[in-house]
């Protein structure tokens, strides 16, 4: 029986809304849609990330340690703790109670307001705590909290605090987007060694659950880490302590604005002390002042004034251009292409006829100019290289070359300036290792940091011992130099060193700016004991020292002094 018109009517009204009813569910499906890819998709694409990441535990090794050469830890890891928060696992009826423990396990409850804010305003999992202590980590884990996750961490520790600071250098955290929280070093040894120090990361997959919460089962995968190695250095750490408090000191009581000091093993150029002042702590090394962490051994960069006078004295002996005997006389000022020099008579100048022995105790500037020039250019440009002056050595931390003139470059003027010390530039470390050819019979050792390095097991995997060194002069010259060098600070040598002697060489160079000279000097001092066999080198650099008769004799040779008597106890050394 077919349908009445009324009928149909309501038919198609139905239809109509049905119709409608579709329309607006397929407008509201790709409303949700272009919501969820345009404007959540961020957010989502993190919770997604994370929970994906958070399926393979990434496992961190140990970075290695730095040890001194006694087996002291300078540098080491210790385990530590990383808390993070997935807001989107934590029920909403227990975000305050989430954000109120983690505020009170971490010591700062008055930050429970905050967290939860953050808590409720982010679906994107984020770090709480960092390189927290393992006893923290383990009560947050204890509490089984919703949301908030627990990882093995490493920390850097420097247990003598600013102990040979610029050597060790720092490390940097780097905070990955997944579980890695790996250490990186930035500066000195940690960032030289990094390779060596940093070991390889292994991982271990594990099975999540709908909240991206690990389920206890063990791992489906697991690939372990490798350890990073160790590095022995050749830094005797109490002798590094000594240096280092009587450097501080002297710069404190001489007003100084930056200082050095190194002790080397003078048979084999280990470097059993390198001290730098102003120091800093590396285990709050963001609170120091960028300048705190130059190794002023290494980086600062001076014209070395008289101190040089050894490298002109040694190549004058070896070039057979003067003997220990040769008279050089000075009789005042003495004037080269227009510029006059002299001793001044403050000093002692003019000096009269002088040997060898008297012209160093007098560091007689006259003198030495004369030598020079018995030298030449090129003969004295030569040896200051084979020396090691104005080049950086093979230490294993940072270094600033200095500036010595090439050959061409050389002419009278400059040739009389670097007789006693001027118109070129060096590092403490330079003068440090040159002397230590003089007080090695004229055997030129690298001054070298690193002793051995060690893997996980113990294997010896690298040996610091060097193998470019170089007869810079003749056993029979250096003999000679390090007699005439007695007489330098023999005044001065303590009762307690006097049975060993010291030989060594003062120099004080006026500061220039901007190519004007300032009331200002830098002082060093270089020296070695036992005299006639040496063990020890010691050099003694402040600069700018701003107290009355700023001059090395006051300044730098009764830090040598007091290190070298140190020494002497630490190492047991007996005399000759």
């Amino acid at each position: 029986m077919a349908a009445s018109p009324k009928e149909y009517a309501s038919l198609n009204v139905r239809v109509t809304c049905l119709r409608v009813i579709l329309s607006l569910i397929v407008v509201a499906l790709f409303g949700r849609c272009a919501f969820l890819l345009v404007v959540q998709a961020p957010e989502l694409r993190g919770q997604v990330e994370y929970q994906q990441s958070s399926g393979v535990e990434v496992l961190l090794p140990r970075r290695g340690q730095i040890l001194d050469r006694n087996g002291k830890a300078l540098a080491q890891s210790v385990e530590a703790s990383r808390i993070d928060v997935r807001p989107a696992a934590i029920p909403p009826e227990r975000q305050e109670e989430v954000a109120t423990f983690l505020a009170e396990v971490s010591g700062t409850p008055t930050l429970a307001t905050a967290l939860l804010e953050k808590i409720r305003g982010s679906l994107v999992p984020f770090p709480f705590l960092r390189q927290t202590d393992m006893a923290i980590g383990e009560k947050v884990q204890q509490a089984n909290l919703p949301g908030v996750d627990v990882f093995s961490s490493q920390k850097r520790v420097y247990p003598f605090g600013p102990l040979a600071a610029q050597l060790l250098g720092f490390v940097h955290y780097d905070f990955g987007g997944d579980q890695r929280e790996e250490l990186f070093g930035l500066e000195g040894l940690e960032r030289s060694y990094e390779d060596q120090l940093h070991g390889k990361s292994g991982n271990a997959v594990y099975l999540l659950g709908p909240t991206g919460e690990r389920l206890p089962v063990d791992p489906v995968e697991h690939t372990p880490a490798m350890n990073g190695n160790d590095i022995i250095l050749t830094i005797d750490s109490v002798v590094q302590n000594v240096t280092e408090d009587s450097l501080e000191r002297a710069a404190k009581e001489n007003q100084a604005t930056s200082g050095s000091a190194i002790v080397l093993d003078a048979r084999n150029g280990e470097v059993l002390a390198m001290a730098s002042y102003p120091d800093f702590d590396p285990n709050e090394w963001t609170a120091a002042s960028p300048t705190q962490f130059k190794n002023n051994a290494t980086q600062f960069v001076y014209e070395p004034g008289s101190v040089f006078k050894f490298v002109v004295g040694a190549a004058a002996l070896e070039e057979g251009v003067i003997t220990p005997s040769t008279v050089i006389h000075d009789d005042g000022p003495i004037e080269v292409s227009g510029w006059t020099f002299a001793c001044p008579s403050e000093f002692g100048g003019p000096h009269g006829a002088q040997d060898l022995y008297n012209l160093f105790k007098n560091s007689c500037n006259v003198g030495f100019i004369q030598v020079g020039q018995l030298l030449g250019e090129e003969r004295l440009r030569r040896y200051s290289d084979l020396f090691g002056i104005g080049r950086p050595c093979a230490l294993e931390v940072p270094q600033a070359q200095g500036q010595l003139p090439p050959t061409e470059d050389w002419y009278d003027v400059l040739l009389a300036t670097a007789s006693f010390g001027y118109g070129f530039y060096c590092t403490p470390l330079q003068i440090a290792g040159a002397f230590q050819a003089v007080a090695n019979d004229g055997r030129y050792v690298p001054p070298h940091l690193v002793k051995e390095i060690r893997d996980g097991t113990g294997k010896v995997v690298y040996s610091g011992e060097s193998a470019s060194t170089r007869q810079v002069i003749s056993q029979k010259t250096a003999i000679q130099l390090r007699e005439a060098l007695k007489g330098v600070v023999e005044a001065k040598v303590p009762d307690s060193l006097k049975p060993y002697g010291v030989v060594g060489k003062t120099g004080t160079a006026v500061v220039y700016r901007e190519g004007e000279a300032t009331t200002l000097n830098n002082t060093t001092f270089v020296g070695a004991f036992p005299a006639d066999s040496p063990r020890i080198v010691i050099m003694v650099n402040v600069n700018e020292p701003q107290v009355e008769f700023a001059y090395a004799v006051r300044v730098c040779v009764p830090i040598f002094m007091e290190i070298a008597g140190k020494v002497v106890d630490i190492l047991r050394l007996p005399p000759p």
